[in-house]
This record gives C-alpha cells, structure tokens and sequence, in this order.
C-alpha cells in the first residue's frame, strides 16, 4: 500500500534544508528536536524565520534563566501597556520580527546595541534576561528616566526581587503588577513556550498610576520608598 505524501510537511523540511542542509535527514529520520507540526509551519516562512526557529531550538528558554534573548512577549502584555501610556515610541530590546507586535516608532535590535542609543518618550521593554545585559538595560532606563528623555515606561521583568538592578528598578518605579501564574514567551512562531521557572512583573514608570491600576489586574502595587 502507498504511503500519502504529505506536502505540507515535505514543504516544511526542503524550506528548512535551503538555510540548513545537514538537517534534512535529522529531520526526516525523526532526530531532530522539531515536531511535525513545526516543520510544517515553516512552510512558507522567509529564511530568516527559520534561522530563528532552527536558533532557538539550540538554546534553552530565556525564563528559564539560561541566556537565550530570543522569545517574544505576547500580545496582550504589550497592548495593554499601550493602553496604559497611549503609545508606544521606543523599544530599546527588540527585533523586527518583535516590532511587528509592539509597533514602537524607534526601536533597537541586538546589532544596532540600545545601550548606546537615546530612549525617547513612551518605552516598552522587555529586556534581554541573561546577565549583565539584564543589569545594563535596567540602569540604562533609570538613567533614562532621569535624564528628562522617557515620559512612561512599562517593563517586564521576572519578579527577581533579590537582585539588585530589581531593587534599583523597583526604588524608581511608581507601581508594579505581580502578573498571577507565569507569561509563557512566545517562540518565533507565535506559538507558546515552556512554563518559566519564574514569575513575571511589569514595572511602571510615570503619571498614570490610576490607569494602570485599573487594567491590570489582581495584584498590583503602589510604589513608595522612604
């Protein structure tokens, strides 16, 4: 009896073979770390979708502390942070295929280095969670901050509250939303990640405490600091 080729999934594995030909046979011969169902949605993704993909399945999870930058914040984190600061113009920790959620007027990639840029107006970040990125980042937004040049900032952070760039971020924020459970990251698919090994917070920076307490949910702090 025949064995009905599937198109999709053949598709899948000569797009991944095009950027990567030493995996066509791991794949087909089941020893690769991709399901099925992933090859088949690489299908029709450009090749820098599948450098990412082939990347991140290299590296271990970013919320599991391990250093791997690339996952991606889902949509309704950055939409709401919208909400709360009206826009968003800059987002210092980013990629292209990250801005195609958060929209930011400015944003920075890895290569362009947001360290060495000026952060203007309403800024989302969802920093790189390996350090000292994750320090640098943080002391560059309060520097930021100080210096006249962000308006609002919304942040998300593991809830690390024993270190000190959480410390130091916490000092200057005026609230903070303890999100219930763990944000599963997205991968370059958009599909959900493995559960973080820790709890996730969005720190909030500017005027519009009343706002933020209003739509975020659950537990969320005023900040003060005497």
């Amino acid at each position: 009896m025949a064995v009905k080729r599937n198109e999709k999934f053949a598709d899948g594995v000569d797009k991944i073979a095009e950027v990567y030909p030493e995996m066509k046979q791991e794949i087909l011969q089941g020893k690769s770390d991709f399901s099925k169902g992933e090859v088949m949605s690489l299908a029709s993704e450009p090749p820098e979708v599948i450098t990412a993909a082939v990347e991140e399945k290299k590296a271990p999870h970013v919320s599991h502390n391990s250093g791997n930058n690339e996952w991606y914040t889902p949509p309704e984190y950055i939409e709401k942070a919208r909400l709360i600061m009206g826009s968003i113009d800059c987002d210092p920790a980013s990629s292209e295929i990250a801005n195609r959620t958060v929209k930011a007027g400015t944003y920075y990639t890895a290569t362009d280095d947001g360290l060495t840029k000026e952060w203007k107006g309403n800024v989302w970040m969802n920093p790189p969670y390996s350090q000292p990125l994750i320090q640098q980042f943080c002391e560059k937004l309060i520097t930021e901050i100080d210096n006249g040049n962000i308006k609002q900032a919304c942040v998300l952070v593991n809830n690390a509250t024993e270190t000190n760039w959480f410390q130091n971020m916490a000092i200057c924020a005026d609230a903070i939303w303890f999100i219930k459970g763990r944000v599963k990251f997205l991968d370059i698919r958009g599909f959900p990640g493995g559960a973080p090994l820790q709890g996730q917070c969005i720190l909030y920076f500017g005027p519009e405490v009343a706002r933020f307490m209003e739509l975020c949910p659950g537990l969320v702090c005023r900040c003060t600091y005497e």
